[in-house]
């Protein structure tokens, strides 16, 4: 009986620690893009935009990453973003298309897409 509640009693405390793992919840991130053409050969094309979040922890530092949205999401490149959510991507000659940023999920941040943008 004694082992019984012994391995009861480890088993509610585990429980425990899996769901407060669970509930901490993660930062709400956004991400923007914009595109500037460049005047080839001195000016390469630029993708730059903003990482946003209420916690700055959300915001320095996160590899965002531009892809093509055809054929099958190709990388165009990657920055990290600095202390104010900035960052930029240059590329010698992006082809007409459409393109988004994307910015990967962290501990503590979600996860976030930008809106599509079009190339011509």
């Amino acid at each position: 009986m004694k082992r019984l509640f012994i391995a009861l009693v480890v088993s509610v405390a585990c429980l425990g620690l899996v769901a407060s793992g669970a509930s901490a919840a993660r930062t709400k991130t956004k991400v923007t893009i914009n595109f500037t053409q460049g005047s080839p050969p001195t000016t390469n094309d630029t993708f730059f935009g903003k990482v946003k979040s209420k916690k700055a922890k959300c915001v320095k530092d996160r590899k965002v990453t531009v892809k093509r949205k055809s054929p099958s999401k190709l990388k165009i490149g990657s920055d990290l973003s600095d202390d104010n959510g900035d960052w930029e991507v240059q590329t010698p000659n992006a082809p007409p298309g459409e393109y988004f940023a994307k910015v990967k999920r962290t501990d503590k941040c979600k996860a976030a897409t930008s809106k599509t943008i079009t190339v011509t």
